[in-house]
């Protein structure tokens, strides 16, 4: 009988190092991949507006002296929270900016309540390590915000109002600012890893519903089809 020689190919030691490496960069890239496809379908309605809000939140205390125009401030301040709440509501889709429109609604309840201008606490200021304002202060806007200079005996549900001091943040927060920080977070994590709240567009036609999910596979295809096994 003629013998038949086997030839066993053992596989080289290099290659069997790399193999985990090599699934673990596949996983990572199909990860990311999917993630950039998450974000380019996220829409959120009335975008604009919500920076719009900010803008005539924000810009009135950055452009004038911190005692001037304090009636225009205060304006301004309720008119960019309206317009917030409005914006924020039509984005319900979004578990996150749920969070969110609720931590809005208990800052602009307090702000309402105590005449245009969030209260912020002297002795959370202390708390945070923040420049000291004494009496003669109060009732005065603060230099680095647009808040105001309130003891808490002299404040309006001061529960809502900033009194929760951050020394490693670097200010005072309301329960409400709280609220507004976990929505974000939450949303962000909704729209890395593509939770159906947040991947669905806010339009409730059909069409702009298949658009964006055809959107969404496309790009998810196109950063995962230059992935292969080596």
């Amino acid at each position: 009988m003629l013998g038949a020689t086997v030839f066993l190919q053992l596989p080289d030691e290099r290659e069997v190092e790399m193999q985990p490496t090599k699934k673990v960069l596949s996983v990572c890239r199909k990860v990311f991949a999917k993630s950039i496809a998450n974000i380019t379908a996220v829409r959120v309605r009335y975008w604009w507006l919500i920076l719009l809000s900010a803008l005539i939140h924000r810009l009135p205390f950055a452009i004038f002296a911190r005692e001037s125009l304090v009636d225009v401030k205060r304006a301004c301040m309720i008119l960019s929270y309206v317009l917030l709440l409005w914006a924020l509501s039509r984005n319900f889709n979004f578990r996150s900016l749920r969070i969110m429109t609720l931590g809005t609604l208990l800052n602009f309840i307090a702000i309402a309540a105590n005449s245009g201008l969030m209260p912020v606490s002297p002795e959370a200021r202390q708390l945070a390590d923040m420049t000291f304002l004494g009496p003669s202060q109060f009732g005065m806007v603060l230099p680095e915000g647009s808040g105001v200079l309130l003891p808490i005996d002299q404040t309006n549900l001061w529960f809502l109002t900033d009194i929760i001091p951050a020394s490693h943040l670097g200010g005072v927060y309301s329960a409400g600012d709280v609220l507004i920080g976990m929505g974000f977070i939450i949303f962000l994590l909704e729209v890395v890893f593509g939770k159906n709240s947040a991947v669905q567009p806010a339009s409730s036609s059909g069409s702009a519903d298949n658009a964006a999910e055809k959107s969404r596979t496309q790009v998810e295809k196109a950063m995962t089809g230059q992935i292969v096994e080596r």
